[in-house]
């Protein structure tokens, strides 16, 4: 399965880093997806990268302010609570 270019301008939260990501480009020849972070880095991965990451599309654009806004969160991973020894 190929990247779809409908995803560009698509939001996606990385389940595993909470960072939220925008898929800015995607060139077909090479396979690249762009994306841009939420505070503005900029990164690239190739198709299988992508399709490895854990990543949830957001429904709407993240808000100005940093964090991860709740609708962002996944329900199940709303009350999460780590417990250190």
């Amino acid at each position: 399965m190929k990247f779809h270019w409908s995803l560009v301008g698509q939001w996606y939260l990385r389940r595993d880093t909470r960072e939220m990501l925008q898929v800015l480009d995607y060139d077909e020849e090479s396979g690249i997806i762009g994306v841009q972070n939420f505070d503005g880095d900029l990164d690239q991965f190739d198709d299988d990268c992508w399709r490895a990451l854990p990543t949830v599309a957001l429904s709407s654009v993240p808000s100005a302010s940093p964090g991860t806004p709740s609708f962002a969160r996944p329900a199940q991973h709303r009350h999460r609570v780590e417990v250190r020894f």
